[in-house]
């Protein structure tokens, strides 16, 4: 993981991790799996597993038909969500702090001759 980085993906290095991630970055929009695949790098067919549980946990819930295709948002209702999406919060302030105090001058005393 990159320093000042902060995702659920780049801690945990899993795939359930990458699309819970896409949908913490993404809350307010709906995507079809193909969007979703596509956006996290990840198989149709595994995101398809992964929407499945997110889905039956009530993390994701379905949104719309658009055509044939079905699309998911994050449920932002669900008490699981808002807890995932305060300790994101809570984890960048974490990170946003130690990254000022890093980019902080440092001071250094300087004597004056008289």
């Amino acid at each position: 993981m990159a320093r000042g980085v902060f995702t659920f993906a780049a801690i945990f290095r899993d795939n359930y991790a990458k699309v819970l991630d896409f949908f913490i970055d993404n809350p307010r929009y709906d995507f079809t799996v193909t969007e979703i695949a596509r956006h996290t790098k990840i198989s149709r067919i595994t995101v398809t597993k992964i929407i499945s549980n997110f889905n039956k946990d009530g993390i994701i819930k379905k949104s719309r038909k658009l055509g044939r295709g079905q699309l998911y948002i994050f449920n932002t209702d669900n008490p699981i969500v808002k807890i995932i999406m305060r300790a994101e919060f809570e984890m960048i302030s974490v990170l946003a702090e130690q990254e000022q105090k890093i980019q902080q001058p440092m001071k250094i005393p300087v004597r004056m001759k008289r």
